[in-house]
């Protein structure tokens, strides 16, 4: 359950980073392409250059921030279905033991919301480094 988790963390970022990095080559390659082009124009050449770099940079940056927006979203959503899904999991189990609503049930939910939130920090090491 846990595991489930970390493994839909895990797709949501290796998404972002795939959809950044394809952004990324667009960038590289329609500054090459076009700047390239660019530089034959007289007189302007090379600084119509340098306004596409400029402009594809910018461009990035906007693309980047909305991937990175999009995949903070899904992460808290999985993160709040882990959650969820461990809390029902406790509740059950302190139910059919008689013990919902005692003190251990409510230190067995914060346990559980805490080995959530260690685990996926433990496989995010392990897969990531951060940005």
């Amino acid at each position: 359950m846990l595991h489930e988790c970390d493994r839909l963390y895990d797709i949501t970022l290796d998404d972002r980073d795939t959809k950044i990095g394809t952004m990324n080559d667009a960038v590289r390659y329609g500054y090459h392409d076009f700047g390239g082009l660019s530089t034959k124009l007289p007189v302007i050449g090379d600084s119509a250059q340098r306004l596409i770099g400029a402009a594809t940079y910018e461009w990035s940056k906007d693309v980047m921030a909305e991937h990175e927006a999009i995949s903070l979203k899904m992460e808290s959503a999985d993160t709040a279905a882990g959650e969820g899904l461990t809390n029902s999991v406790i509740h059950f189990f302190a139910t059919g033991q008689g013990a919902h609503g005692s003190v251990a049930h409510k230190h067995a939910k914060g346990d559980g919301k805490q080995s959530c939130i260690t685990g996926r920090e433990d496989a995010y090491f392990a897969l990531r480094t951060r940005k």
